[in-house]
């Protein structure tokens, strides 16, 4: 009687396949783009950093060079600080000339400098759009919405609604 048809669902799934995997081959050419242009010049640089925390904040540069000195050439030593009142953050990052001395680098990890123990890793590279925490932002923290506008002034010593409880009054009394 009836011509045989496929149903909507099948049809609009075999839609969203075919829609997905467009998506999927747009992003890996982008990605493939991206990799080739500023990022892989950061990521070659960043083969030879090392970052150096828990550094005492006394610690200066030439301090930091003559404790790698035996790893191989050191290029530059960054120790960054506070841009209000320029004193350092406790880290710093120090380049060197070869991506092999990073390794070196790696065995001072737990070392003593200044009387404390220093942790020394590979710097990593940060990828524009992609963040280390999932926190949500402060507004939105715990369900937290602020004090609103039922605050009683000073010098109200009457009842409120209470809005978000159980429905009934509040007694709170004002301080």
């Amino acid at each position: 009687m009836y011509a045989k048809t496929k149903p909507k669902s099948d049809l609009t799934a075999i839609k969203l396949d075919n829609e997905l995997k467009k998506l999927d081959e747009l992003q890996n050419e982008l990605e493939k783009e991206y990799i080739t242009g500023p990022l892989q010049k950061n990521i070659k640089t960043d083969l030879n950093i090392v970052y150096v925390g828990s550094v005492d904040y006394e610690t200066t540069a030439p301090i930091l060079m003559a404790h790698f000195h035996g790893c191989s050439i050191v290029n530059r030593v960054t120790i960054p600080v506070n841009k209000f009142n320029s004193t350092p953050k406790g880290f710093a990052y120090i380049e060197f000339s070869e991506p092999s001395s990073v390794e070196l680098a790696m065995t001072l990890d737990q070392s003593l400098l200044r009387g404390r123990k220093i942790k020394v890793v590979p710097k990593r590279t940060n990828k524009p759009g992609f963040s280390t925490t999932n926190r949500p932002t402060r507004s939105d923290a715990f369900g937290y919405h602020g004090r609103g506008t039922l605050r009683p002034s000073r010098g109200y010593t009457g009842r409120i609604p209470h809005t978000r409880g159980y429905g009934g009054v509040s007694r709170f009394t004002p301080y």
